[in-house]
């Protein structure tokens, strides 16, 4: 996984995804992020997915994961 910290301040110039929405998981509470891969019957990816918008929040641990629901365009 990337961050801006490895490569230094803005030096990503596009981020893609394999399908599915972006989601943008605060570093602290990335160990409760189970993605797809959740015991539980709505998982973590479940929940970005129903995003209905261009940009949304989820809950992550004692936080939220911002969350892009669609691509507008690059």
């Amino acid at each position: 996984m990337a961050s801006c910290t490895d490569a230094g301040v803005g030096a990503v110039a596009w981020v893609e995804s394999g399908g599915g929405p972006l989601i943008a998981v605060p570093e602290v509470v990335l160990p409760f992020w189970a993605g797809a891969d959740g015991d539980e019957l709505s998982t973590d990816y479940d929940r970005a997915c129903d995003v209905d918008a261009f940009i949304g929040l989820v809950p992550v641990g004692d936080t939220r994961a911002l969350v892009l629901g669609d691509d507008p365009g690059s």
